[in-house]
């Protein structure tokens, strides 16, 4: 007897793309574990959206797992013609206590 070892998948929300757009942030390849990205908020000024969104990256001092990652986040947000830009705000996670 064989067992799945994934866990199942979880049920996906839905989004009426007439009504909402979907936020997506990402890194890209990070070098190990201890990497991560939040979207923090959105507003909009004019027909721009601002999205401000955190990445965090361990510390000096931080214990991380040497293994790639590629850290995301999604958000849902009203429907709206016109341009997005993400502002990125970094931080290192602080480790030394």
């Amino acid at each position: 007897m064989t067992q799945d070892a994934a866990p199942p998948k979880p049920t996906l929300p839905t989004v009426d793309f007439t009504k909402d757009m979907v936020l997506v942030a990402a890194t890209g390849p990070e070098p190990s574990t201890g990497y991560s990205i939040a979207i923090v908020s959105a507003y909009a000024s004019g027909s721009t959206m601002t999205v401000n969104v955190q990445i965090t990256s361990p510390g000096a001092n931080c214990a991380v797992g040497y293994i790639v990652t590629s850290p995301f986040d999604l958000a849902t947000t009203a429907l709206r013609n016109g341009a997005v830009q993400f502002a990125v705000t970094r931080v290192a996670k602080d480790c030394s206590q």
